[in-house]
């Protein structure tokens, strides 16, 4: 091969083969609620896939010698003892890839870094968890289905999840941003097949569902089916379609950052669903068709009993009454920077928003907002550089700097949401009650019909807590 036509060929390489993006997916729930039984499950079917690559043009690995180990020792106690694995064994920070066959022989198309996080960390003040959340692209929210079927108990668990993900989701709302939300109802083989179980996990879920259809998020609910086989030389956990929920996530990342994998992925989908659910190849999707056909009867997983009920079809009531809880929304403030990754930027653009999302990432925020100063000279009618810019001085606690910045939106624009409530909330962290129920007022007036709800309920419980604190001195 000559230099020339070498250098032709390294110019119509794709771009990501050398720009490999890297996912951080963030997983929710108690401890004991099944989170590593259920990554056990997705590793089996993802791993069984892997030994038969060479015949795919698509495929998950796993190459982190600790993770294999890990994984294997908890196998190992499967075995020995015919039980679960008790919470205290897990599988910390499940690294996986997926790869394609091409051209040019195997490529990674993008790493995900799975953190599993102790249950216990699971709360928004908790600092730990909301490092976490500022650095995810995606979440997995795990709910034990049995104990809420049967145990009184569980209620206040079910409720301190439903706040945490709630808080989440309406910042990702009022933001406008992409961020795909998997519910992973763990358990679930272990549920009576009746239609009294059905509606009562229904009624249960509902104040969370209504919530998130309320906020069009992009969510999913899942069944999980990994059941305890036992054998003559001991018991195994066979998945039944576990991956479903992790590739769902991992299709609607790609679907922003590897477009053109949908007939391959679907592929991926059918290697992983029991030969029955088989779904059918088409050679173009529109956009959409992925998510509705999770929602279908041809991706429900069939349990040991035989249960067939999707709970995904149980959820979508677009009458039900709208609900939020946010837990704090001024400890909240925290996430608006890390949601910002998933905005797709121009061509041009897309250079200082990439530099930008570095800088953010790596912790580096005075240098980030030094970059948003100089983009926002050279296009200062953008005022989504500005909310970002925002949002930035809050995380470094230049709160008077990042209330210039929504005076400025507002005396161009006096019905912006984002500044509006932004604003008010700065103006409840300084003490100063009044002007921050004025500024919340204002921005339920001016709020679409389907959000004054919710921006009602983030004021009330905001000033709600200002005068708790007046109480409590």
């Amino acid at each position: 091969m000559t230099t020339r036509d070498r250098k032709k060929k390294i110019s119509i390489l794709p771009r990501n083969l050398t720009q490999t993006k890297t996912f951080n997916l963030l997983s929710i729930g108690q401890r004991g609620v099944g989170k590593t039984v259920y990554m056990l499950g997705c590793y089996e079917e993802l791993q069984s896939n892997h030994l038969t690559a060479q015949r795919q043009k698509l495929w998950f690995d796993c190459q982190n010698d600790q993770v294999q180990e890990s994984i294997q020792k908890i196998l190992n106690y499967v075995v020995q003892t015919n039980q679960y694995p008790p919470p205290t064994m897990k599988i910390v920070n499940f690294n996986f890839s997926l790869k394609r066959q091409s051209f040019w022989g195997e490529q990674t198309l993008c790493h995900f870094q799975w953190n599993d996080i102790p249950g216990e960390i699971c709360d928004i003040h908790n600092l730990e968890f909301r490092n976490m959340v500022f650095n995810s692209h995606g979440c997995c929210v795990f709910i034990d289905a049995y104990a809420m079927r049967h145990s009184d108990a569980y209620v206040q668990v079910l409720d301190d999840i439903f706040e945490q993900v709630m808080a989440l989701t309406s910042l990702v709302y009022l933001n406008g941003l992409k961020y795909p939300l998997a519910i992973i109802l763990t358990k679930s083989d272990l549920l009576e097949n009746n239609s009294s179980t059905q509606q009562i996990i229904k009624k249960k879920l509902q104040p969370l569902t209504t919530h998130l259809n309320a906020v069009q998020a992009n969510y999913q609910i899942f069944q999980s089916f990994i059941p305890l086989i036992h054998k003559n030389d001991g018991a195994s956990l066979e998945a039944k379609g576990a991956a479903v929920s992790l590739l769902w996530v991992v299709w609607e990342l790609n679907k922003v950052h590897n477009p053109g994998l949908d007939n391959q992925l679907l592929g991926l989908v059918n290697r992983i669903l029991p030969s029955n659910y088989q779904l059918p190849l088409k050679q173009e999707l529109p956009n959409g068709t992925m998510q509705n056909i999770f929602s279908t009867e041809q991706v429900q997983v069939e349990s040991p009993t035989n249960s067939s009920f999707i709970a995904n079809r149980l959820f979508r009531n677009k009458a039900l009454l709208l609900y939020i809880i946010l837990g704090s929304v001024t400890t909240a403030l925290v996430f608006l920077i890390g949601y910002q990754r998933f905005f797709q930027p121009e061509p041009n653009r897309a250079n200082n928003i990439e530099n930008l999302q570095a800088l953010q990432e790596s912790g580096q925020f005075q240098q980030a907002i030094q970059l948003l100063e100089q983009m926002i000279q050279r296009e200062p009618e953008r005022v989504d550089l500005r909310l970002q810019l925002a949002q930035l001085f809050e995380v470094t606690g230049k709160v008077a700097d990042a209330e210039i910045v929504y005076d400025q939106i507002l005396s161009k624009r006096n019905d912006n949401l984002k500044a509006l409530v932004g604003k008010a909330v700065l103006r409840h962290v300084q003490g100063d009650s009044k002007s921050a129920a004025a500024l919340f007022a204002q921005a339920e007036k001016v709020a679409p019909e389907a959000l004054k709800s919710q921006v009602r309920a983030v004021a009330n419980n905001t000033l709600r807590s200002s005068n708790k604190q007046s109480q409590d001195k």
